[in-house]
């Protein structure tokens, strides 16, 4: 269902992909990926009250699910409500991987890295020798795996 309602999506056929994720979300009412793909097809209709709401819904279901924490921000700053738009943008750069993440256990392709500042090199070097690193929107570390090349 979320396939079909997701392709429909892509051809700009919101009402039609709605109707497949209510109907998944029949099957599944835990689903926070139909929630999340319910909150996007109410946006490109725009009803934005109804996506601010399905948003709200995926985040029950997965609360670090940075997707959803963009597209709330998004939809809350429409409407007005700025104090609540950047709240949800700062939470979903917490939880949103960056790079070095996504890469861990697996291969990240850096190009170029003798066009770098000589400072910002060490400490490239650094995180691929497995130091420790801060991540920049918040304050616990982040460990690089040993798999990491």
């Amino acid at each position: 269902m979320l396939v079909e309602g997701t392709r429909l999506l892509e051809a700009n056929q919101a009402e039609a992909a709605r109707i497949k994720f209510e109907t998944a979300l029949k099957l599944d009412p835990a689903s926070a990926e139909a929630y999340y793909l319910l909150g996007v097809a109410h946006e490109q209709k725009r009803d934005l009250s109804s996506a601010i709401a399905a948003y709200r819904n995926a985040l029950q279901y997965a609360p670090k699910m940075a997707e959803a924490h963009d597209r709330l921000g998004f939809a809350l700053g429409q409407q007005g409500k700025i104090e609540e738009a950047l709240r949800e943008f700062r939470l979903a750069a917490e939880h949103k991987p960056g790079f070095f993440e996504m890469a861990d256990g697996g291969t990240l392709f850096l190009d170029e890295i003798g066009e770098l500042n000589p400072k910002l090199q060490v400490k490239l070097l650094r995180i691929l020798d497995g130091v420790p690193y801060y991540r920049l929107s918040s304050g616990s570390h982040a460990v690089v795996g040993e798999e990491f090349r």
